[in-house]
């Protein structure tokens, strides 16, 4: 609740506005009430003509001032609502991207979104709709019960007795409700992440002839989800019938003790009236509350889910830290490890890569390549030992500084849904079209922009959808050229390249990396052959380390690897492209 309030303590003045329009028009609908009483007594039986014919005048006037009083509470709930889940997302979706990757790293992106654009509408349409009938409907209540006491104590009494049990299907299903929105929710999100897989991974699945198996995975989910919404309409089915009978007991009661009390003389016909009328109109407000109160349960479930995102402790950005200045370019790593949910990953890593220096980093597949680049760049945090860059600690300085030294270039490209001008500057602010044709030109890739329709105002598709793998890799390598970091990172930043593409990609990687430090991840030990130092990794230990040569003297980890990829087919035959390939299977 109290995270709740922060989102609706700005809003306080309008939401109190439209309460107290609520309030207003209970009275008046409490008051309508009270009027039959004299009506009956004093200008019905008395056959007063005049009050008879003003009567629809009154009317009109009753509804006027009910209907604006509404408009103006349903406006101010509104527009209120409007913007607390509009501040709702902003705050997610700005919490979700400030949390470490490697939390990010154990939920779907889809399931995220779905919270995001889910949850939040489901409070959104709550707020709108539910909560401000329901509130309404509590003013009514009341004023109209206030009424009851004042009229007859002893009918009103027998009312309030029934109550609590016409209440308490309402709580019990509340509860439930909540309960069961959670596991909604976060079925509808596992759907969302089936959804978007199918979609986002349609070409493999094609290819791999799994398109069925998509089907039916989404199928299964979205069973699953049906299954568990139709368990939940017995709830919001059930509770407002039951409120309904316990509520029917209450008035037989009633209509049997008033007309018992009319035909004693000790009530008028007037007050009978009034107080039915009283009643009748708290009778749709209490149904209204037990629907509800279901929704608004429901959105409390919604919320829940999204607190426990709120609950996950953002990346620090150490802004009270100094900023990292870079002078020359030396990066460190003293006795490095880490360890993931108490897996170790990196083993006691030392090494030093000079300024201007080119580091490759070598090793199979989860040998902590990757891992050690994501330290550097303050992406995850060493179990133990320290990171430095020109002897500055890089966990004793502002992570925004940090990354703005360092430009990286990875394997998996991601690119925005935006123009091809916009993904290359992306995160180079104040940049003029100049330099951006000219980061364009050193990465090979300006004359393939120029081709487009709109050359670089071209909406390149989601992921980068109207490039080839190839091209993408070039558009992240203009980026990282106009960034002009002094650290650069290349992790496997030319493998999606043809021979032909990749020697002029090098050729411009080769101007980019003077004067820079360069820390470059390969599997094709034919890209690392020119660095200044070579670091073998095994299992999260460095196993080697030297110049290509010495390595190769050394006969040892590096001079398997290498010998593995370039082997003659006689010797290896299992390498890639120098062997003969399998036969086939036999066809049918």
């Amino acid at each position: 609740m109290a995270r709740l309030w922060t989102f609706t303590r700005p809003y306080a003045p309008m939401l109190g506005g439209a309460l107290a329009m609520m309030a207003l028009r209970a009275v008046l609908i409490a008051g309508v009430a009270y009027l039959v009483k004299p009506i009956f007594d004093e200008h019905l039986l008395r056959q007063h003509v005049a009050i008879v014919r003003l009567a629809p005048f009154f009317v009109l006037v009753f509804y006027a001032l009910k209907t604006s009083l509404e408009y103006v509470q349903t406006y101010w709930i509104g527009v209120a609502g409007d913007g607390i889940c509009r501040d709702m997302r902003r705050a997610l979706h700005g919490h979700v991207v400030d949390l470490p990757l490697s939390v990010l790293a154990r939920t779907p992106a889809a399931a995220m979104v779905a919270r995001i654009i889910s949850d939040v509408g489901m409070i959104q349409s709550v707020i709108a709709t539910s909560l401000l009938t329901t509130l309404k409907d509590v003013f009514s209540l009341v004023a109209l019960g206030i009424l009851l006491v004042y009229q007859n104590w002893r009918m009103a009494l027998m009312s309030l007795v029934v109550l609590p049990i016409a209440v308490y299907p309402l709580v019990y299903f509340g509860r439930s409700r909540r309960r069961r929105v959670r596991l909604e929710q976060e079925c509808l999100a596992d759907l969302s992440a089936v959804a978007h897989e199918g979609i986002a991974g349609n070409k493999i699945a094609k290819a791999f002839g799994m398109t069925a198996y998509e089907k039916g995975r989404f199928q299964e989910r979205n069973q699953r989800l049906y299954t568990m919404r139709r368990s939940a309409r017995h709830l919001i089915a059930a509770s407002s019938p039951l409120s309904e009978m316990v509520l029917a007991f209450a008035a037989a009661a009633i209509v049997a003790y008033g007309g018992h009390e009319v035909l004693a003389g000790r009530m008028t016909l007037g007050e009978l009236a009034s107080f039915f009328v009283a009643l009748g109109l708290s009778y749709e407000p209490v149904k209204r509350i037990s629907r509800g109160n279901l929704d608004i349960q429901a959105a409390l479930g919604a919320f829940d889910r999204m607190s426990h995102i709120f609950d996950e402790p953002a990346e620090s950005l150490r802004d009270d830290c100094p900023p990292l200045v870079v002078e020359n370019g030396t990066v460190e790593f003293r006795h490095v490890h880490f360890a993931y949910e108490a897996r170790p990953v990196l083993v006691d890593v030392s090494f030093t890569a000079p300024a201007g220096a080119t580091l490759a980093l070598v090793g199979l597949s989860g040998a902590g390549k990757s891992t050690l680049m994501d330290l550097l760049a303050g992406f995850l945090e060493p179990t133990a030992g320290t990171i430095l860059i020109d002897g500055q600690d890089l966990q004793g300085v502002r992570r925004v500084s940090l990354r703005a030294h360092i430009a990286i270039v990875t394997q998996d490209v991601f690119l925005f849904n935006d123009d091809v001008r916009a993904n290359v500057a992306y995160g180079s602010t104040d940049t003029d079209e100049r330099a951006i044709v000219r980061a364009a030109e050193m990465a090979e890739i300006h004359d393939v922009i120029e081709r487009l329709p709109q050359g670089y105002d071209t909406v390149i598709g989601e992921r980068g959808a109207r490039f080839s793998g190839g091209e993408r890799q070039r558009l992240a390598i203009a980026r990282a050229f106009l960034k002009d970091a002094p650290v650069l990172i290349l992790d496997e930043a030319t493998s999606a390249l043809d021979a032909v593409t990749e020697a002029r990609v090098q050729r411009s990687l080769e101007r980019l990396m003077a004067g820079r430090t360069v820390f470059v991840i390969a599997h094709r030990l034919s890209t690392v052959q020119r660095a200044d130092h070579i670091v073998v990794l095994s299992e999260g230990r460095i196993v080697e380390e030297g110049t290509h040569a010495a390595l190769m003297a050394r006969g040892g980890e590096y001079q398997r690897l290498y010998q593995e990829q370039f082997a003659e087919p006689a010797e290896s035959p299992s390498s890639l492209g120098s062997a003969d390939p399998p036969p086939r299977a036999a066809r049918s």
